[in-house]
């Protein structure tokens, strides 16, 4: 098979861009990961995201808005002040880059590379480092750019922006990927399963490709990749957990920084577990990984990102664990060691930075609390009883200081629940993790195996807080002036049709650190239109959009019907006839704090609805 050529992968991404069907999108990818060949499949499924890789391993450009005026002004030979004119105009310096492109008279035509050669090149330039490599960058792409057809340029110039969102994710490539070999829904969930276990979709179609669904089936857990973390379902009362549940495993819910932890040693200096092979060229290869001599240590986020670097004393007490290989699942909070008390969640967070981490290391010292065992002396875990991997996470000889296994008490009633529950909140934390003894760890779900009771659920307002995505605001006035930003408007997810619907218009709960921190964390999101992914209603357009990137915690009073939110419009929720077509949106919404998540990880749609319903019963 051929391979293909960027010329045709840009009339295809153009296809993409103007369709909003889903059903429409689904049909394109699918058409173009069978055109692949196997060698450039996973190239392509990455440039379909605007990626160069798969999320955990965060390889990025670093190059600004500012920067690509420098690329284009170079590239074609226009002045800066005109390139960032007809910015101005268009908003999209994507179309910039197109028509520049097109009025380009330098020599070569461009339009003949392959998709593979444009993205080993956007690879080695995303990699270029150190002194100088701002400016190699702008030559390097100016290069590239003049190589390629207009169209090509116009996606190409907006891939290092972090721009190029076609309006899908990674679910909408999934359900691709099952249409490609003619499959349907029982496919697609399938191929998800195995995602949530290896959330690499390059990975994911090249081995469809080489060896059909059948080779998909030996994909399985690998040290070194993230596993997607196992999610909880919340219930409106105690009674009905123990319902539900029978007896159950009762834990402390943390407020701290959810952190997957792998370790694997080395036997007579070669890995225990064969699949580590592949991913010690990757630790070396990024420098991210702390190695010892017969031990290698990576930490990954909820978010999948890998943060080992920001937790040297949590990589040298796992290094000590008396076991060859493991993956655990757990939460770090930081405590003061004079007083033994946990400390907020925003003092927790101060941890994770990229500088002066020993120093940070010493002023906040971490209590890491261990629930869950996915991998052990080279086998997988998931599909074992909760109740036998908690047996065995308790055998490891942890430290007793920094490292440590959760609280865990059996239980079988409401009321020996209600008392677990209130020591919990007297102690400063959450609430309760209620979980089956006898169900697998199921990546990436969210089913009642687990089920989460907070504060919340005990008072007025609602059961559980809402993690939404900030999709854009609205200009500051008056005292928020100084801010820039006045309100912002939060979106829930619907997985389904792999978009963000609208749920609050947020401006209250908020200090004056708070807007400004706010107003730090949305400068690098903003764009200058609408992400396609957004489905808004025209009465709250915002005054400046934000590519998905940043989710916040947000209570409310209750979940209310809205003429304008459009979370949940069409769907069969029991209404009165007046409210027939409405949407779902919260009450007096108010900001908590900002969240470590995916955009994807938002809450979904039919958790709203949930939580609607509840406040009915």
């Amino acid at each position: 098979m051929r391979l293909m050529k960027f010329s045709s992968f840009a009339r295809c991404l153009r296809e993409l861009e103007s369709t909003a069907s889903r059903k429409e999108m689904v049909g394109i990818l699918a058409e173009l990961l069978k055109r692949s060949s196997e060698e450039e499949v996973g190239k392509i499924c990455y440039l379909c995201l605007g990626r160069l890789a798969p999320v955990y391993r965060s390889v990025e450009f670093n190059v600004a808005e500012k920067t690509m005026l420098k690329v284009l002004s170079f590239s074609f030979g226009v002045r800066e002040d005109e390139v960032r004119s007809r910015y101005k105009k268009l908003g999209d310096l994507g179309s910039v880059a197109e028509l520049l492109r097109g009025e380009y008279r330098g020599a070569g035509r461009g339009g003949d590379l392959e998709v593979a050669e444009v993205y080993n090149e956007l690879l080695r330039i995303a990699r270029d480092s150190g002194a100088g490599s701002q400016e190699r960058k702008v030559h390097s792409l100016a290069a590239l750019l003049r190589k390629l057809s207009p169209l090509g340029v116009r996606y190409c110039a907006r891939i290092p922006l972090g721009q190029l969102r076609l309006g899908f994710s990674d679910v909408t490539l999934i359900e691709a990927l099952a249409v490609m070999v003619g499959g349907g829904k029982e496919e697609v969930k399938f191929i998800r399963q195995k995602f949530n276990i290896r959330p690499d979709v390059g990975e994911i179609v090249r081995v469809i490709k080489l060896h059909g669904l059948e080779g998909l089936k030996e994909v399985g857990v690998e040290i070194g990749t993230p596993i997607l973390p196992a999610l909880a379902e919340r219930m409106p009362t105690m009674e009905k957990i123990v319902e539900k549940l029978g007896e159950f495993a009762v834990e402390p819910k943390m407020d701290g920084i959810r952190l997957q932890i792998h370790l694997n040693k080395a036997v007579n200096g070669q890995p225990l577990v064969d699949s580590l092979e592949s991913q010690r060229e990757l630790f070396n290869e990024q420098g991210s990984k702390k190695e010892s001599p017969g031990a290698l240590v990576c930490i990954f986020s909820r978010r999948l990102d890998d943060v080992t670097d920001m937790f040297p004393d949590v990589v040298a007490a796992v290094q000590k664990l008396p076991v060859d290989s493991a993956i655990m699942d757990g939460e770090a909070i930081a405590y003061n060691p004079d007083t033994e008390e946990f400390l907020p969640f925003q003092e927790t967070m101060k941890r994770k930075r990229k500088y002066n981490v020993a120093q940070k290391a010493a002023e906040l010292p971490l209590k890491v609390f261990l629930f869950d065992l996915l991998f052990l002396n080279g086998k997988s875990l998931l599909e074992t009883a909760f109740g036998e991997r908690r047996r065995l996470l308790e055998k490891l000889v942890l430290d007793g200081n920094l490292l440590m296994a959760a609280r865990h008490t059996k239980v079988n009633s409401a009321r020996k629940l209600k008392k677990l529950f209130d020591l919990y909140i007297s102690e400063g934390l959450e609430g309760v993790m209620c979980k089956r003894l006898d169900s697998p760890y199921q990546a990436g779900a969210r089913n009642f195996n687990w089920v989460k009771y907070k504060r919340s659920a005990e008072g007025v307002g609602l059961p559980d807080t809402v993690d939404g995505l900030v999709m854009g605001y609205y200009a500051g006035r008056g005292q928020r002036a100084k801010f820039g930003v006045g309100a912002f408007l939060a979106g829930v997810f619907n997985p389904q049709k792999d978009r963000f619907e609208t749920i609050a218009k947020v401006g209250t709960g908020l200090t004056d650190d708070q807007w400004r921190e706010f107003s730090r964390r949305v400068g690098p999101l903003e764009v200058k239109a609408k992400p396609a992914e957004y489905c808004v209603a025209k009465e709250l357009e915002c005054d400046a959009w934000l590519r998905p990137g940043l989710v916040v915690e947000i209570d409310a009073d209750e979940v209310t019907c809205s003429p304008v939110h459009t979370a949940a419009r069409g769907l069969n929720i029991v209404r009165t006839g007046a409210e027939n077509g409405a949407g779902l949106s919260l009450r007096f919404p108010r900001l908590v704090r900002f969240r470590d998540k995916l955009p994807e990880e938002a809450t979904t749609v039919e958790e709203i609805m949930e939580m609607y319903r509840m406040q009915q019963t």
